[in-house]
């Protein structure tokens, strides 16, 4: 005789069911980037001061003819737009250096699509720009190439979006005296934060003989 199982016995069965949670958590950085160029000789200069700030917090200074340094050429900072802080400054000497011209156009070009950068001209800092201008262009969506000795130029960028950018140029030196460079602009950091938690979950099977 074969003793079959009621039909509507169930048999439980636990499974694991992922949910996934996702949260967003959005920054906002007001960059503020003034550049600076020199003015007159050495010995009879008119004190220039640059400086870039984020959330009104002073992060780079640099200046002509005033105790702080002299940071010739073009300075960059590496910005993390959620925290608003800087990730790394880079100072190179476009003005004196035609190496300096390469290292910079290398580290523009290394950095990672998406990255956000600040970048200032001190001083002087067309000399060997041409140098930069093809990466300036493609990756960023900056043209400078017609700034001349003692302009000035400052701007916001992300690389690999060149209609996000951010730029002021003044092409003289004379205009650059009177009203350099100046850019101010917020910035919106975005983080996912992306959680997959495993939950039971309870199902009845029933078993026909």
């Amino acid at each position: 005789m074969k003793i079959l199982p009621h039909p509507h016995s169930p048999e439980n069965k636990f499974e694991l069911t992922p949910l996934v949670i996702v949260m967003v958590i959005a920054g906002v950085c007001t960059v503020d980037a003034l550049a600076y160029s020199a003015y007159g000789s050495i010995d009879d200069c008119t004190p220039k001061v640059g400086h870039v700030t984020l959330n009104g917090e002073l992060v780079w200074r640099g200046s002509w003819c005033e105790t702080f340094d002299n940071l010739r050429g073009v300075n960059v900072l590496l910005i993390d737009p959620f925290r608003c802080s800087v990730q790394e400054t880079r100072s190179f000497d476009t003005h004196l250096s035609s190496s300096s011209a390469r290292r910079m156009r290398d580290y523009l070009r290394q950095l990672d699509d998406g990255s956000v950068i600040v970048a200032v001209s001190a001083d002087e800092a067309t000399n060997h720009l041409g140098i930069v201008e093809t990466v300036f262009q493609r990756h960023y969506g900056v043209r400078v190439h017609d700034v001349r000795y003692r302009g000035s130029f400052a701007f916001i960028a992300q690389k690999g979006y060149p209609d996000k950018t951010v730029l002021s140029k003044v092409l003289s030196e004379s205009e650059s005296h009177r009203t350099p460079a100046h850019v101010k602009a917020r910035i919106r950091g975005i983080i996912l934060h992306i959680a997959v938690k495993l939950l039971p979950s309870y199902s009845a099977l029933f078993r026909y003989f």
